[in-house]
């Protein structure tokens, strides 16, 4: 299966969308909060995934990443965006 490829984790969520599930159902349970669906933000350089998450009912942006790492630099420019978007 290549990196582009939405992957099928346990549970049969596709893409990262497993372990957010995983982590959601976590805090509720030890901190008795609820988190919603529609306030996960999944960054990925996955297309695949972003999909997934979309999918899912999360939102999900595509972020470009340099030297194949999502770094400083790249949330940097990710956070420019949003303020011009804004």
């Amino acid at each position: 299966m290549s990196h582009t490829q939405a992957r099928r984790g346990s549970d049969d969520y596709v893409g990262k969308v497993n372990h957010i599930q995983k982590v959601v159902e976590e805090i509720a349970r030890e901190e008795g909060v609820t988190i919603n669906k529609r306030e996960i933000l999944l960054l990925d350089d996955d297309m695949a995934n972003v999909q997934a998450a979309i999918n899912f009912g999360h939102r999900s942006m595509q972020v470009q990443v340099q030297d194949k790492e999502i770094n400083y630099s790249t949330l940097d420019s990710f956070e420019r965006m949003l303020r011009i978007a804004g």
